[in-house]
């Protein structure tokens, strides 16, 4: 039983001697045979031998040596013997098949060399028919040597190309040094038309040539000839028209269309066999010639994802192999360098300018071959759903990457500094990254990937950049690769760059590229000829623009100006051969439609057609290597042009070609197209052409005044506009009259009320005798005044009148009396209650607040009646006031128990005054216990305030039972706060002493609340004149307050206003607070001063619960005040209770504070000046009385 595998043979003769052996692989229709179960392979036995003949001397086996060699194995010679001819020969078994074939050489021995001057034979192709005859496989060697002079300094070799691509070198048998410096290389190689000799150095440009077979002749290869024209290894040529026009210096990979090389494990082996693109060839065409290709010398590099050089993952052999020395991913750029081409004439097919010798240059940096290599990675589960002309290449397709986005035959050709792949992975999950290459010092490399964001719909926007470009999927730590070759090119439209280039309608366009090219060009797999197609054309539906190309290969595409062009409409077509082979012929010139009147004129979805001779695009990676099973026509799309968007039509001018019906006017008429005819004229690339446009404009605004004038007429087109004129006759339209046929409905006004237009008609009569009704007139005034007695309707400089009626106030009178009427003396008149009526003199009534009393101060028992006056400015000049029948009794005294309390109430931090001008600031309040339970509650308090310094009485207050204070001066409100003696109060029902001190503020912030209430330290403060004093200003913020919970603050920043004892304000005394509340004030003078925070401030909260640390800024002070005796205002010496008298009376109040521990001031009882006052100076007080 046999398993698929290499398996070697051996065989002997009858007489025991070895024939040789060789190996044969399983299931392998080259080397074995499958019938039914049985496996059959071949063998023939072959006899090598030499049939020189010297002197009569046969060669015998020490003479030479063989080798036989196949893609399977090399055979294993056998034992030398003589045949029946006397000669000596080599036995081999050799496979037998149609299909395979061997390479033999046959080498002399360095004896026999010497002694006869014979070439060795290199033969390939032996072809091993299956019969069982011996095999004669007789070779005569050659005589002479090969020898080729070179500079010392050049490395000589004989290659030969082997069928599966390797190069075998050959070194020269020996050297002979010339006089001149140079040196005779010699070679006993029978060259064959396999072979080629390569001429090379680390300063030249490889030389390399070929000879007629067996040559023995001298070749000259001179330092000129290795420098031809200055060019060195690096040299780029990027003429397109070197090479006989089909130069291009890019190469193909045998890799896959991923450019994505897997090996299994560490030792993994893969054989890189690029090829050169533009081929170095003998012949471009021609079957059945002898074809002679020449590669250039490959260099490989190896770096790792992030461009630097690397070798963990693979190394590259100078011979292309590729071998894994770690697991990981790589990248490997493939370069190679310049080089001469000297085919010898009998295999040098020319023709017309195309010759095949001469210069290649280095490969364009752009161009470098790219791939990307993982060694140990296994299977990705990523499908990369990377697809190119997907929808075109439907059917029959010769791309063998199929709807796949194959790595080097589908470039990406883009207009600018970048270009774009789009593409929606189909694998879900991916991240996706891009490592686009950097050109400089031309060389290609790169520097990382760069992670990339999904659009909203799941797909990618791959920036490209010229060269090789890498994209990276990865998901779960797996990761698969594509390259997409990306080629910058530049457009031409009609002789213009593409950013200048301008169309009109009707004109002809244009496309020219710098530079395309053929995506699958010519190698010996590959006979194609291709046409840059735009599948899709705006406002050409179904039309497609390209070049034509016929059904043969076309190898000068680069540098053929219409292969570079695109100026016509394409058809896709076969050919009238037997084969129908593909076609695209043009059928004529590029138009922009004369109707077109887009802004761009684009061409899109473009690609290249490509067809032909030869393999499917992409067999160049199995590197078939006969003619044979290649298809007489190919064709696929490939790769993708850039759209092309082209500005369409300089717009040059506008005529009127008929003018309108109408051309005469009245002002204030609009102008009238009908019946007229405009065409515009553009400027193209080829001239100007016109056409009849419709979506022109002109003013839509009436015409304002008379005379000849021009309507402007508009077309844009662009963002260039022109205009033509047409002349129009416009008449004045007079106004004549103005008149109010029909008067409004109101003609009766009180002062203030607007002019009522309601039910009236005016009418415009003209001069052309015509009367239009008009709406858009002017009344004055339209408020009536007290002195109105008409309102002027204006209209184009004419105006009539409308007779209006003014009713005024006639009289004043209290409909209704107040609620008290009954007063004693030191009241004040409360108005609550009071309804005033005012009549109008057409009879009508309205209740009214216009209005003021007197008297305002305190009632005295001869006040009889209060006086009320209107103060509205709609009454008739003599209007009389009213008057309000009181009476006044004397004052009762009060003889329920009271406490006096003193309160301070202030609105958006500005202080209010109550009657007769008292300021609110510790104002002393006497609360009366008229309920007799012994209590006064702050409730009480504020109904006091309101009853002695209210106009309105106690009515101007009210609370709930809660404490909530709902009415306050008169106004319902229950944005307030208020402290008892600077604390925190829950409600208006806590307990009130004697001497407390209340305030109450309505809050300016009702967002944030975060009005700081204020104190001093004290209320009265004495100092020395030209003393500093400093003050601390105490801050509350009430509304984060609590029960035992005080939020404490300082105001900082807040105004400090100095007033004199005459209400002045001291300008040079004021400042502001610190961060801690305080200030210092030096006082210039003796006197009473008085001083005042207020303003706004910034303060920080500190204290109770989650309010603590909260900071305000800008926030509202609540004013507080305080008062200053400097100097003199202090008192006198001794004069303790300040009656102005120094008397016992003042002994015994000083005598009580000292013995209380009450603080004195030392300004009034220091009698014996020594600092404190105490016993000694109540004594000292009492001696100074007594004496007196």
């Amino acid at each position: 039983t046999l398993y698929p595998g290499t398996y070697s043979y051996r065989a002997v003769s009858a007489e025991g001697r070895s024939l040789g052996g060789g190996a044969f692989t399983f299931p392998d229709s080259q080397t074995s045979a499958m019938d039914g179960h049985t496996i059959r392979a071949y063998l023939r036995l072959a006899e090598v031998s030499v049939t020189n003949e010297f002197d009569g001397q046969k060669a015998n086996a020490n003479d030479f040596s063989v080798q036989l060699t196949n893609e399977v194995s090399t055979a294993t010679i056998g034992d030398s013997y003589e045949n029946a001819g006397g000669y000596a020969v080599y036995p081999a078994l050799l496979s037998a098949s149609d299909t395979i074939s061997y390479y033999l050489a046959v080498t002399p021995s360095d004896a026999y060399v010497k002694a006869h001057n014979v070439m060795a034979a290199k033969t390939q192709g032996v072809a091993v028919a299956k019969d069982p005859s011996v095999l004669s496989l007789n070779t005569e060697f050659k005589a002479g040597a090969l020898t080729i002079n070179a500079p010392a300094d050049a490395d000589v070799a004989i290659c030969e190309q082997m069928t599966g691509g390797q190069i075998a070198e050959y070194k020269a048998d020996s050297a002979a040094a010339q006089e001149d410096g140079t040196v005779d290389y010699i070679f006993h190689v029978a060259m064959t038309d396999a072979m080629f000799y390569r001429v090379s150095g680390a300063s030249y440009v490889t030389y390399n040539g070929t000879t007629v077979d067996g040559s023995d002749e001298r070749i000259v290869v001179s330092a000129d000839m290795l420098n031809l024209s200055g060019n060195t290894k690096t040299t780029l040529d990027r003429n397109t028209a070197s090479n006989g026009g089909a130069n291009l210096a890019d190469l193909y990979l045998n890799v896959n269309a991923q450019g994505y090389l897997k090996l299994e494990e560490e030792g993994s082996t893969f054989k890189l066999n690029p090829k050169r693109n533009w081929w170095g060839s003998n012949v471009t065409w021609v079957l059945g010639r002898d074809y002679r290709l020449i590669e250039p010398d490959f260099h490989y590099q190896v770096v790792g994802l992030d461009g630097k050089t690397s070798s963990d993952v693979v190394t590259v052999g100078n011979d292309g192999t590729v071998k894994a020395v770690g697991n990981g991913t790589a990248i490997v750029l493939v370069t190679y360098e310049s080089m001469t081409l000297n085919y010898h004439d009998d295999v040098k097919y020319s023709y017309d300018s195309y010759d095949p010798n001469g210069f290649y240059g280095a490969i364009w940096p752009e161009n470098t071959g790219v791939f990307v290599v993982s060694v140990g990675s296994g299977d990705s589960g990523i499908t990369t759903g990377m697809t190119l002309n997907k929808d075109l290449n439907k059917g029959k397709s010769s791309k063998q990457a199929g709807d796949a986005l194959d790595a080097e035959l589908d470039p990406i050709y883009f207009i600018g500094e970048k270009g774009t792949y789009t593409f929606t992975p189909e694998t879900e999950g991916v991240t996706v990254s891009v490592a686009n290459p950097s050109l400089a010092n031309n060389t290609l490399s790169f520097s990382g990937f760069k992670a990339l964001t999904a659009e909203e719909d799941g797909s990618y926007n791959i920036p490209l950049k010229n060269g090789r470009n890498i994209v990276k999927l990865e998901k779960d730590g797996k990761s698969e690769y594509q390259v997409i070759t990306a080629k910058q090119v530049t457009v031409k439209v009609n002789g213009q760059d593409l950013d200048e280039a301008v169309v009109a309608p009707g004109e002809k366009v244009s496309v020219k590229f710098d530079t395309l090219f053929n995506p699958v060009t010519r190698m010996k797999l590959y006979n194609t000829d291709a046409a840059a197609i735009y599948n899709e054309i705006s406002g050409l539906e179904g039309k497609k623009a390209g070049s034509q190309r016929g059904p043969f290969g076309y190898y000068f595409f680069g540098s053929t100006e219409a292969k570079q062009t695109v100026e016509h409409f394409a058809k896709e077509s076969v050919d009238g051969s037997e084969y129908s082979n593909s076609t695209v012929e043009i059928e004529g010139a590029l138009t922009v439609p004369e109707d077109y009147s887009a802004e761009k004129f684009v061409l899109s979805k473009g690609t290249f057609n490509v067809a032909g001779f030869g393999g499917d695009y992409g067999a160049h990676r199995a590197m078939i290597k006969t003619w044979g099973d290649l298809a007489p026509n190919t064709k696929a799309y490939m790769g993708q042009l850039p759209d092309i968007s082209i500005s369409v039509g300089t717009l040059e001018s506008i005529n009127v070609t008929a003018q309108p019906t109408k051309t005469s006017y009245y002002v204030g008429e609009k102008f009238d197209a009908t019946g007229m005819k405009v065409t515009a004229t553009y400027k193209g690339s080829e001239g100007n052409f016109t056409k009849e446009i419709s979506n022109y404009s002109f003013a839509k605004e009436a015409f304002a005044t008379s005379g000849k004038q021009n309507v402007t007429i508009s077309y844009t087109l662009g963002g260039v506009t022109k205009t033509a004129d047409v002349s129009v006759d416009v008449k004045d339209v007079v106004l004549e009259k103005l008149e109010v046929v029909t008067p409004p409905a109101k003609t009766t006004y009180r002062i203030g009320e607007k002019f009522d237009t309601t039910g009236m008609v005016v009418t415009a009569s003209y001069n052309d005798g015509s009367v239009r009704e008009i709406t858009d007139y002017k009344v004055t005034p339209d408020t009536i005044a007290a002195d109105t007695d008409h309102v002027l309707v204006t209209y184009g400089g004419k105006a009539a009148s409308v007779a209006v009626t003014v009713n005024k106030v006639a009289s004043i009178a209290v409909t209704k009396a107040p609620n008290k009427t009954e007063y004693e003396e030191g009241d004040l008149f409360n108005p609550t209650g009071m309804v005033v009526t005012v009549t109008y003199q057409d009879g009508s009534t309205e209740e009214t607040t216009a209005y003021r009393y007197a008297p305002k101060s305190r009632l005295t028992k001869e006040d009889k009646a209060v006086t009320i006056t209107y103060t509205g400015k709609d009454a008739v000049a003599d209007i009389a006031d009213a008057k309000l029948a009181i009476s006044v009794k004397d004052k009762q005294v009060e003889t329920a128990a009271h406490i006096t309390a003193y309160v301070s109430y202030s609105d958006k931090g500005i202080f209010v005054s109550g009657s007769e001008g008292t300021l609110l600031w510790n104002a002393p309040v006497t609360v009366y216990d008229r309920d007799g339970d012994g209590q006064y509650t702050m409730s009480d308090v504020f109904r006091a305030l309101h009853e002695e310094y209210y106009y309105g009485g106690a009515d101007g207050y009210a609370d709930t039972d809660g404490g909530w204070v709902t009415r306050f001066w008169g106004i319902n409100t229950g944005m307030v706060s208020y402290v008892l003696n600077h604390a925190w109060v829950y409600g208006t029902q806590t307990v009130v002493n004697d001497g407390d001190q209340l305030g109450l503020f309505v809050y300016a912030n009702t967002m944030e609340y975060s009005d700081l209430y204020t104190w001093f330290d004290e209320t009265t403060y004495k100092t020395d004149v030209n003393a500093e004093h400093s003050f601390t200003v105490n801050g509350l913020s009430v509304m984060n307050s609590g029960p035992d919970s005080p939020v404490t603050a300082a105001p900082a920043n807040a105004t400090v206003t100095v007033y004199d004892e005459n209400g002045n304000v001291a300008e040079a005394l004021g400042t502001k607070t610190d961060e801690h509340g305080q200030f210092k004030v030096t006082f210039p003078k003796d006197g009473k001063y008085t001083i005042e925070v207020s303003g706004t401030c910034t303060y920080t909260c500190s204290g109770y619960g989650g309010s603590g640390m909260n900071t305000y800024k800008d926030a509202t002070v609540v004013p507080t005040r305080c008062t200053v005796l400097v100097g003199t205002a202090r008192g006198t010496l001794g004069d303790i209770n300040g009656d102005g008298v120094i008397d016992l009376t003042d002994a015994a109040q000083l005598l009580d504070k000292v013995t209380a521990g009450e603080k004195v001031d030392t300004y009034l009882g220091d009698i014996n000046g020594d600092g404190t006052v105490d016993l000694m100076d109540v004594a000292d007080l009492m001696d100074r009385i007594t004496e007196a």
